[in-house]
C-alpha cells in the first residue's frame, strides 16, 4: 500500500484493488471505533481510501505497515462501488 499526504489533514491510501481497499477500510473503521485513529471521514473508492480530518497524518503514515493487505470476507461486508 502506498500513501500520499494530501494537504495538512488527509492521507490518500493507494491500495491497488478492491480487496485491499476493503481491508484498509475495515482496519480504519476498527481503529476509529477503538479510538486509535482520529479522523472525520473514511472514504473508500475502487483502488484508494481517503482518511480526512486527521489530527496527525505523519503518525498514521508511520503506522501503516501494520495494516492488513487483504481482508477476510466475513470482516468486510460493505464497499462503495
Amino acid at each position: 500500500m502506498q500513501a500520499r499526504i494530501c494537504g495538512h489533514e488527509a492521507l490518500l491510501l493507494e491500495c491497488g484493488g478492491p480487496d485491499a481497499v476493503r481491508a484498509a477500510y475495515a482496519e480504519a473503521r476498527r481503529r476509529h471505533a477503538a479510538g486509535e485513529l482520529s479522523c472525520t471521514d473514511i472514504v473508500p473508492a475502487a483502488a484508494t481510501l481517503l482518511l480526512d480530518g486527521l489530527r496527525d497524518p505523519q503518525a498514521v503514515l508511520a503506522g501503516l505497515e501494520g495494516w492488513p493487505d487483504d481482508a477476510p470476507a466475513e470482516r468486510c461486508v460493505w464497499l462503495i462501488r
